[in-house]
């Protein structure tokens, strides 16, 4: 079974993520998501940072964690783009569906 989309829809929600935390807002195991965020990752689409800004503004940094547990991965941009300019196009779609029933009255 592919996750690809599950784990996509868990970093647009959430921003960055480790492995831990990819499994806990997809709901699955660390030994099901680990494969897929490697796959999406050969396949440019997410990649992995050491240092990101958490809630608070302050830098965050996974360096020097041991076994590489803590390694931080982040959409890419041109997906973020991607994701962004879609729902944008969604909203219009939206719209314009809604003016035209008004014109069908």
């Amino acid at each position: 079974m592919d996750n690809s989309e599950a784990v996509l829809a868990a970093f647009k929600k959430h921003g960055p993520l480790t492995d831990i935390e990819l499994a806990k807002h997809t709901g699955l195991t660390e030994n099901s998501a680990r494969p897929t965020r490697i796959r999406l990752e050969e396949q440019g689409l997410i990649y992995r940072t050491d240092k990101v800004k958490n809630d608070k503004g302050k830098i965050v940094t996974s360096q020097g964690r041991r076994r590489g547990y803590n390694r931080i991965y982040k959409l890419t941009p041109s997906l973020k783009e991607t994701n962004k300019l879609k729902d944008e196009l969604k909203q219009a779609l939206q719209t314009i569906a809604q003016y035209i029933e008004t014109l069908d009255r």
